[in-house]
């Protein structure tokens, strides 16, 4: 019970003042929104450019559709803000660990089902907007797509490094940054206009009977084959 309330307060509070905020303050604009039709789950995959990426769409989206949006999230991640994403039905990923990735696509599988959105980003990391470039994608939106049977709607982000300049900490010289000036993460350009572009959807029914448990070559040569055409189409939305 107290969990439920803790959920229902999350997201309320959330709702209300976090991304009507985010909307406000920061330059987002959309473009194909009116592609996403409320009426319908989806599986949202987008590039990854940095932190506000997760709080920009969480903000357009729920707003949109009046959906609650499950989000994919990198486990450091989520235990650095536990009781939040907790809250929000999170699901914590290790892109590296089969076992924990297959867990995730279960648990996004299982909240696609209950008619949640969910967001996924394919790179699992935002260090590919500093080298300019997309990094390669992993396979677990597509397999999420081929076992939910939902839709993936690619998405295209352009400028939101530069909106909030979230160091990565990962990389020995942002992370220095972030050692010598902690409060570096706090700083935003709120005027720097963020492009945020929805593209088709993109169903897969041809692949839905598809067994995912056998880890064949083949199989393995047509989740490769597919996630880089989805990559190839967020790359032009971006």
């Amino acid at each position: 019970m107290i969990s439920f309330v803790a959920e229902r307060l999350v997201h309320a509070t959330s709702r209300k003042t976090i991304f009507p905020l985010v909307t406000k303050l920061f330059n987002l604009n959309c473009k194909g929104l009116e592609k996403v039709r409320p009426s319908k789950s989806y599986i949202f995959a987008s590039n990854h450019q940095g932190a506000l990426d997760l709080l920009a769409l969480l903000s357009v989206l729920v707003s949109h559709t009046n959906r609650h949006l499950s989000i994919f999230v990198h486990k450091n991640w989520y235990y650095m803000f536990y009781p939040l994403l907790k809250r929000w039905k999170a699901i914590k990923v290790d892109p590296r660990t089969p076992e924990t990735g297959e867990k995730a696509i279960d648990d996004g599988v299982e909240l696609l089902s209950k008619g949640h959105n969910v967001l996924i980003f394919p790179e699992a990391s935002e260090v590919g907007v500093l080298r300019n470039e997309m990094l390669r994608a992993f396979t677990g939106v597509i397999r999420l797509a081929i076992k939910s049977k939902k839709a993936i709607i690619p998405v295209g982000i352009k400028g939101s490094h530069k909106a909030w300049k979230f160091p990565h900490p990962i990389l020995p010289q942002l992370n220095n940054q972030l050692l010598k000036d902690p409060f570096s993460i706090f700083y935003f350009n709120f005027s720097h206009p963020v492009y945020i572009t929805f593209g088709k959807e993109i169903r897969l029914e041809r692949y839905y009977d598809l067994d995912l448990s056998k880890k064949t070559e083949k199989n393995r040569r047509l989740l490769r084959r597919l996630v880089t055409e989805l990559m190839i189409k967020i790359g032009k939305l971006a």
